[in-house]
């Protein structure tokens, strides 16, 4: 006679964790941070439950984490715990989050604590018109 073994995987809403796998963002994650330019979002990975083929994706949110539509990476190696990201093309705003999440099951997931601002100064060239003559 032989044994059937099932693994079984339980997962609490809103808990984040499937298989052992965990994410936690670590930046941004600080309260009144002001980015510009080029800024590096940073997250830390679990040891346990990946896949060396495991990836994640960074999104980011305008409305202080209410909805995240607009991806800035994706399918990017869970452990390489580091995205550079040009900040340059976002505008302005101070109410900015970011999340990150597992490609395969977005319920691992972490997000910004805090809203942050984008702040990028405008480039180009500025003219002084002098009309009072």
């Amino acid at each position: 006679m032989s044994a059937l073994v099932l693994g079984v995987a339980i997962i609490a809403p809103g808990s984040g964790e499937v298989f052992g796998q965990t994410l936690t963002l670590i930046a941004p994650n600080t309260n009144g941070l002001v980015w510009s330019g080029a800024e590096d979002i940073a997250w830390s990975a679990s040891t346990s439950g990946w896949a060396p083929t495991d990836t994640v994706d960074i999104e980011l949110s305008a409305d202080g984490g209410l909805s995240y539509g607009t991806y800035i990476a994706r399918n990017l190696p869970y452990d390489l715990e580091e995205f550079r990201w040009p900040t340059s093309p976002t505008s302005n705003g101070t109410t900015y989050r970011v999340r990150i999440s597992s490609t395969s099951f977005s319920a691992v997931s972490d997000n910004s604590d805090y809203d942050f601002e984008i702040s990028n100064s405008v480039t180009g060239t500025a003219y002084y018109v002098n009309d009072t003559d």
